[in-house]
């Protein structure tokens, strides 16, 4: 029952998250898992990103110059 549950939360966010815009489930999943760390972003290709990308968290934009996980390189 639990696992039902969370199936079909899961399918309502990914909808959701499509219809913010996003080109495809799999990029809105990527966006949601990047969000954990900027390793786990740079594994999932989605940084560096920049505001109004998908990839982009204001918790990883550190230096809060609208590019996120980019400190390290510099």
């Amino acid at each position: 029952m639990v696992a039902l549950f969370l199936f079909t939360f899961g399918l309502a966010a990914l909808f959701g998250l499509r219809q913010m815009g996003y080109e495809s489930e799999q990029v809105a999943l990527k966006h949601i898992v990047a969000g954990t760390g900027c390793m786990v972003a740079e594994l999932l290709d989605m940084a560096p990103a920049r505001m109004e990308e998908p990839g982009y968290w204001m918790h990883l934009d550190a230096d809060k110059d609208g590019t996120t996980c980019n400190e390290a390189s510099g």
